[in-house]
């Protein structure tokens, strides 16, 4: 979550980190997850007990609710 806040993301995403020595390693963020029922990030959705359908309304509602970003990257330009 301190990932997702500071580089401002909005809506869904799929970000890939590693665990080492309890660091987290940020290595990608990826905004072009696939919506395919049986993906990645659906197959994850399920494992925490959403739905195919409550994934993708929990994903409109989100991108309703947060219709602008900081900037191009997200993060407040100093």
């Amino acid at each position: 979550m301190k990932i997702v806040k500071r580089l401002d993301i909005k809506g869904y995403a799929k970000l890939d980190f590693r665990l080492k020595n309890n660091n987290y390693y940020l290595i990608e963020v990826n905004s072009q997850v696939s919506f395919h029922p049986l993906g990645e990030f659906i197959t994850c959705c399920k494992k925490d007990g959403y739905s195919f359908e409550k994934t993708i309304n929990c994903i409109v509602d989100k991108a309703l609710e947060n219709s602008s970003k900081l900037n191009s990257i997200g993060i407040g330009v100093f």
